[in-house]
């Protein structure tokens, strides 16, 4: 069953459009929905306090959904001259199925220049994300075994990589296997060590 939303509104927050006042204002109000990935990203609290910095500095942005004055849904942006990539991408539960995702999406895709677009998920939300990750054109490049969390492994998705790799592909099982000789594996179980920069 779908939800009838009544005045659903997308807004961005970044360094060019929002006042210093709104950029915290929204960075607060996330919190409450993040306790998830607190849980489960290694050092998630030191990484999203940066994330206020780099929002001041240009290098980040959040786009929110809003039904009247709820969250319906957010994503996260890091947008630097090294790394375009989907942070975070939440829909609340209450507000799902009702195209916000695509919205959300279509926003996040377009602020990031539709080029060598990374976002990763972690093993128990992939299910939900693949139908997403096929209608906008995203490549799986790689699966990794307790990247994070000991049991858990995270996937990783690109749009368009091929600039980034250097690749000349035509179809996503011709990318996989290109994939796999850069990688070693999609599914060859790798230790990562993390940092702030590589955490979500």
């Amino acid at each position: 069953m779908q939800l009838q939303i009544d005045g659903l509104k997308t807004r961005v927050f970044s360094l060019n459009s929002a006042s210093i006042l709104e950029i915290l204002s929204v960075h607060e109000a996330l919190r409450p929905y993040l306790s998830e990935s607190e849980n489960y990203y290694p050092g998630f609290k030191a990484w999203y306090q940066k994330v206020y910095v780099q929002l001041l500095l240009g290098g980040r942005s959040i786009i929110a959904a809003y039904s009247k004055n709820n969250i319906a849904g957010f994503a996260i942006l890091k947008n630097t001259i090294c790394e375009n990539k989907i942070c975070t991408f939440k829909i609340n539960k209450q507000f799902r199925k009702n195209g916000i995702a695509d919205n959300l999406m279509a926003t996040a895709l377009n602020l990031l220049g539709f080029k060598n677009v990374l976002i990763t998920m972690p093993d128990f939300h992939h299910e939900n994300f693949i139908p997403l990750m096929d209608k906008f054109g995203f490549f799986m490049i790689c699966k990794k075994h307790c990247a994070y969390k000991k049991n858990h492994s995270e996937f990783f998705y690109a749009l368009d990589p091929q600039p980034a790799f250097g690749l000349d592909v035509k179809n996503k099982s011709e990318m996989n296997g290109e994939m796999d000789k850069i990688y070693g594996g999609i599914e060859k179980d790798v230790q990562v060590k993390y940092s702030h920069d590589t955490l979500p």
